[in-house]
């Protein structure tokens, strides 16, 4: 029990007396002592639900007993967002000393390639007097390390083809549209990932397949639904074949 509150029970109570005595009356003391007793400290909460990155993950799961995290993202990603989540209500926090409220992502922050970014986040408890602090020690891979890893060719590949012209992916899975193949009936290869490793797993035509009908020359993917684009089909009125 804090100083500031032993003071304002022991002056509620002597001041209850004097009224009593004066002929005042009970009311004010009961009034008074029992909002004094039901008064709850603020909470020194300096903890977190969850940390996430916009970009990949911590390198790790998140441990709210974990302070320090190491990830790392590919060259691509020049800059990341962190949501920190609260785990008290009452709290605040910070993401590199900019406020940011709880379970919403942070401002946008830049990321050298080749270096590591600190990240810090911190949270001031309800009191006002406590904090916590979590790091996110973030690297961001070099133009070096971005190699290719792969070269794809379809499986019955053929001069004019246009294999590459439409390409989409999803996760491990990759769609090729090859609008010119078989006289530019055109075609779709779907390759997947196991690793570091592609692999052809089909070999993709329009159901009404006619030459020049330019099957293929737009691709979309999504999970495991893949819509491709014929813009000639019918006398150049188009259509749009979904597999799944």
């Amino acid at each position: 029990m804090g100083k500031v509150y032993i003071v304002r029970l022991v002056f509620a109570l002597a001041l209850s007396a004097f009224m009593i005595s004066c002929g005042g009356g009970s009311s004010f003391d009961s009034q008074e002592v029992s909002e004094l007793e039901s008064a709850t400290p603020a909470s020194s909460d300096t903890g977190l639900l969850n940390l996430e990155l916009s970009s990949g993950d911590l390198g790790t799961d998140f441990d709210p007993e974990v302070t320090n995290y190491y990830p790392q993202v590919n060259f691509l990603q020049s800059s990341v967002t962190v949501t920190p989540t609260l785990s008290d209500s009452g709290a605040t926090v910070t993401v590199n000393g900019e406020a940011t409220p709880s379970g919403i992502a942070s401002n946008s922050i830049s990321l050298a390639a080749g270096a590591y970014t600190e990240i810090w986040i911190e949270v001031t408890a309800e009191d006002g007097i406590s904090t916590g602090k979590y790091m996110i020690d973030l690297f961001r891979m070099s133009a070096a390390d971005f190699a290719q890893h792969a070269y794809l060719k379809a499986s019955n590949a053929e001069g004019n083809d246009a294999f590459g012209y439409s390409v989409a992916l999803s996760g491990d899975t990759l769609a090729v549209g090859a609008y010119g193949e078989d006289s530019y009936s055109g075609a779709v290869y779907v390759f997947t990932r196991d690793g570091s490793d592609w692999t052809q797993e089909a070999y993709l035509k329009a159901s009404n397949a006619e030459s020049m009908n330019i099957f293929g020359g737009s691709v979309a993917l999504s999970g495991d639904t893949l819509a491709v684009g014929t813009p000639y089909e019918d006398d150049e009125s188009g259509a749009v074949y979904v597999f799944e």
